[in-house]
């Protein structure tokens, strides 16, 4: 029901933001598909290697939720898009992809 694919501006837009104010490294999108988004940070950048982190939507017949994950694939924030049985949780998409692109974005500067 929901595509990432849809968004495509928005998620660029953030990432496009994001290299602006960084003047260190580099941000960029290396894919959007449906269900995933993934961006790549130039500091994680090893040999041939090229980490990257993501948004991505996972979706079941009870809702969808939407992650921040780390270069490794770990959660850093998790939201509610749909809950079928508790729609006063849902959290508009744009909205919630806003989160997890600065969710990612603030964990890379204090981390790293």
């Amino acid at each position: 029901m929901f595509d990432l694919r849809e968004h495509k501006g928005l998620i660029r837009r953030l990432v496009s933001e994001a290299n602006q104010n960084d003047p260190n490294w580099k941000w960029s999108i290396k894919a959007i598909n449906k269900t995933e988004a993934r961006i790549f940070w130039s500091y994680l950048e090893c040999g041939d290697q090229k980490p990257c982190f993501t948004i991505k939507l996972v979706e079941d017949e009870d809702g969808c939720l939407i992650y921040a994950k780390d270069e490794h694939g770990d959660n850093l924030n998790v939201e509610m898009v749909e809950c079928v049985g508790l729609p006063s949780l849902n959290t508009p998409i744009e909205e919630a992809i806003k989160m997890m692109a600065y969710t990612i974005i603030n964990t890379a500067h204090a981390c790293y």
